[in-house]
């Protein structure tokens, strides 16, 4: 499947398919199995299958650090894909655009607040979905929902921000807040109707 790799170490945590039927996967190679040395540190990879199962890219092998969390194929059959990194109380995370050939075309870590015009970096984005005029939402920090411009067709820079807002209190994990108002909780799916509205 992978040269180089032992295939009862791999795991398939995400799979999505394109408008001609390819499967887009990531896996996980693992980093303990029993009576086996561990691989450190735990690593992820993204493969691209044709219908009947052919390998149609090169693996791509993410970065040390890249968490995946969610993933989704556009109209263009590029791929988009969260970067959720855990972390206590740390502001980290990112979002992939990678070509339907396999390129990773950019790793977005921040972004201009719409609101501030301060640079602002992700913070553990997860769920993503794409909106009827192809806007990337994001879910960060739990409950906030981000709108990334994805066309380049309009007169908006892509990967720009162009609005925030707030499903609910804001997601914190500093122990004393946790201690007064309880866990916040973070949205877990997100999809969009044919009149464009979050769900």
């Amino acid at each position: 499947l992978i040269d180089g790799v032992d295939t009862k170490r791999v795991h398939p945590i995400k799979i999505e398919t394109d408008r001609s039927n390819n499967a887009w996967v990531v896996v996980m190679y693992d980093q303990s199995m029993p009576y086996e040395p561990p691989i450190s540190p735990e690593m992820y990879i993204v493969l691209k299958f044709s219908s009947d199962g052919q390998q149609l890219i090169d693996p791509i092998f993410l970065p040390n650090n890249v968490y995946p969390h969610d993933l989704l194929v556009d109209g263009f059959d590029d791929v988009w894909m969260t970067n959720t990194i855990p972390s206590n109380n740390r502001t980290t995370g990112s979002v992939f655009h990678i070509s339907k050939n396999g390129q990773i075309l950019k790793e977005v870590k921040d972004y201009i607040h719409p609101s501030t015009g301060m640079v602002t970096q992700f913070d553990k984005p997860s769920q993503i979905i794409l909106d009827m005029e192809d806007n990337l939402w994001i879910s960060n920090r739990g409950n906030e929902l981000i709108r990334m411009v994805t066309d380049t067709k309009i007169n908006k820079p892509q990967y720009s921000v162009d609005f925030i807002t707030n499903a609910g209190l804001r997601w914190v994990d500093d122990q004393a807040a946790i201690d007064v108002h309880g866990r916040r909780s973070a949205i877990e799916a997100l999809s969009c109707d044919s009149d464009n509205r979050l769900v």
